[in-house]
């Protein structure tokens, strides 16, 4: 199990290995106030896209575990058979509204 701290709306960049999956891995998302929690969103996604702005490659939705302010990120390997090169992903918490924040973002290396 990995643990990443990240600040609410930071860049927080990961590296995967292909054709991995991906369990329990761990994030814990702050700002300035203290910790975020994640009760006002109807679903947290974290995205993942061929590059900033491009072609998606998949969603999936992150499960919040307790402590309420930790999310869990569970990825299946055939998902993470992806091209050795680096992605772009987003965390997204989204409201019930269909407004969205983005918890972090950054770049993942597939190794």
């Amino acid at each position: 199990m990995t643990v990443y701290r990240t600040y609410k709306g930071g860049r927080l960049d990961l590296q995967h290995y292909k054709g991995k999956s991906i369990v329990n891995y761990e994030f814990t998302v702050t700002c300035p106030e203290g910790l975020v929690y994640f009760d006002d969103y109807v679903q947290i996604e974290l995205r993942m896209f061929q590059k900033l702005h491009g072609t998606s490659v998949f969603t999936t939705l992150l499960d919040v575990s307790s402590p309420a302010d930790v999310l869990l990120w569970n990825q299946d390997k055939e998902s993470m058979d992806l091209l050795q090169k680096p992605y772009y992903h987003e965390c997204v918490g989204v409201y019930a509204s269909g407004e969205e924040d983005i918890l972090f973002h950054g770049v993942s290396l597939i190794l």
